[in-house]
């Protein structure tokens, strides 16, 4: 465990860094992502050579002596790239089964709680009043959190500042990372009510097709109807132009 908490320390000691930290909450699995973005000259250099392998699981009994991988232990997949500015960028990603995020290594030692219960169909989220990785790896200037939970949820409730398309941010920083706890519950649809409001939508689409159909049949009728006497007008008048002519040779 000592192993572990240093080389968390080790890898957020930067100074002044921006961490993102993003969670994808899906049906049967949840996708953590944490990427570091160097600002300075130590912070690039850092990244650039760190190579130290890191435990997705918090309960690890196994830990890495060196940079090799230990047999049968998860880690997370660990990338580089640079971004724009030039500066490096380190992504940390793990896929867990969805009863497992309780147990996540980063989760754990970042916060100073961290709740995580499945009942049923409801999924509920919530941590402790602040931030513990801002005091544990004093180099973090800002974090920006974001939850994006899938289309099978409803969001029942949250405090994120923010909530677009089931996207949930919070932005968190020195100011407030000591009372900046994080709370969501969601819960996964009722297939019946799902197939329910898609039968509605496709019983309404089709109600207003058949709404605009029944418009154009009777457009269709009146037209129909104009031309019909259009008609029978023109050949009455050509019937009373012949009778006149009839009667007017007659007379001669």
């Amino acid at each position: 465990m000592k192993k572990i908490i240093l080389c968390l320390i080790s890898l957020f000691l930067l100074s002044g860094c921006n961490v993102n930290y993003e969670l994808t909450i899906g049906k049967d699995k949840v996708i953590e992502n944490v990427t570091i973005i160097g600002e300075d000259i130590e912070d690039n250099a850092f990244i650039k050579e760190y190579e130290k392998p890191l435990e997705s699981y918090v309960d690890t009994t196994l830990n890495s002596e060196t940079n090799e991988e230990v047999d049968g232990v998860s880690y997370y997949d660990i990338t580089k790239s640079t971004n724009e500015l030039g500066n490096y960028v380190m992504n940390l990603k793990y896929n867990f089964p969805k009863e497992d995020l309780q147990n996540s290594n980063i989760l754990n030692l970042s916060l100073s709680q961290f709740f995580y219960e499945i009942d049923g169909k409801e999924i509920k989220i919530s941590t402790g009043l602040y931030i513990k990785a801002f005091e544990e790896y004093n180099g973090i200037d800002f974090l920006n959190v974001k939850i994006y939970v899938d289309s099978n949820y409803d969001i029942i409730s949250t405090n994120a500042s923010s909530n677009e398309n089931n996207t949930l941010t919070w932005y968190i920083d020195q100011e407030n990372y000591k009372k900046s706890p994080i709370n969501l519950t969601i819960k996964e649809k009722d297939k019946q009510n799902s197939n329910q409001n898609n039968s509605s939508n496709s019983n309404q689409s089709n109600s207003e097709n058949n709404n605009q159909n029944n418009i154009n049949n009777q457009e269709d009728n009146a037209n129909n109807n104009a031309l019909i006497v259009t008609g029978v007008l023109f050949l009455f008048i050509i019937a009373l132009i012949v009778l006149v002519k009839i009667k007017n040779s007659r007379k001669f």
